[in-house]
């Protein structure tokens, strides 16, 4: 059944299925394939996944449609990854996250493999808190130089 952790719920596929597959069994149980936005979460995915016998499981993540841009199918923003060594690489397709002795690292794998998957959804009665505004930075007077992209200026 479905695991809560945070102000989420996960659910663990039980039959294989190719991404888009696993995407539309998601979707019909009102949630999309998992998203990972810390490493926390990642963890705990893999309390769920990582000592299974399967060797992935479908994450939402894929650069289906621009090689160099991986998105998650939920359109939220990737702000952390967790690959394998040599991985993205320059490959096309669909990321899983592996078992067993590498239990956590992600791989980008054909779309059309057959792999278990993790949904997920907001747990019932769970807010978000709004993420705060951005700051645009301050420009540095004339003559001056921006460092990276801190609110310090050189000369």
């Amino acid at each position: 059944g479905w695991r809560k952790h945070g102000s989420y719920c996960y659910f663990i596929g039980i039959q294989t299925k190719t991404l888009d597959e696993a995407k539309d069994d998601c979707r019909r149980s009102n949630s999309y394939l998992a998203d990972v936005s810390n490493a926390v979460d990642n963890a705990f995915l893999v309390s769920l996944v990582g000592l299974r016998p399967e060797k992935y499981f479908w994450l939402g993540l894929s650069n289906q449609n621009d090689i160099d841009q991986f998105v998650w199918t939920n359109a939220n923003s990737v702000g952390f990854t967790h690959w394998n060594a040599e991985m993205p690489g320059h490959q096309q397709g669909c990321v899983a996250m592996k078992t067993g002795v590498f239990a956590g690292l992600w791989e980008v794998l054909p779309c059309t493999n057959k792999e278990k998957y993790i949904c997920k959804h907001l747990a019932e009665g769970a807010v978000l808190t709004p993420a705060p505004p951005s700051v645009t930075p301050t420009k540095c007077a004339e003559g001056w130089t921006r460092v990276g992209s801190r609110n310090d200026c050189f000369k």
